[in-house]
């Protein structure tokens, strides 16, 4: 089966071990009672606005 060999193919295979890395720790979150509120406030502004059209 071919293969491809080039100058530098090293580097190109094993580049990813070389990249430096940190884990993530998770500091934000959302919770479902402020989504919910947006929500809310949002369909509260929508009723008015049609309300107020009538």
């Amino acid at each position: 089966m071919p293969t491809l060999h080039w100058i530098g193919k090293e580097k190109v295979v094993s580049h990813h071990q070389d990249v430096p890395f940190r884990i993530l720790n998770h500091k934000y979150g959302f919770t479902e009672k402020g989504v919910q509120k947006k929500r809310h406030k949002a369909v509260i502004k929508s009723l008015k606005e049609i309300i107020l059209k009538l």
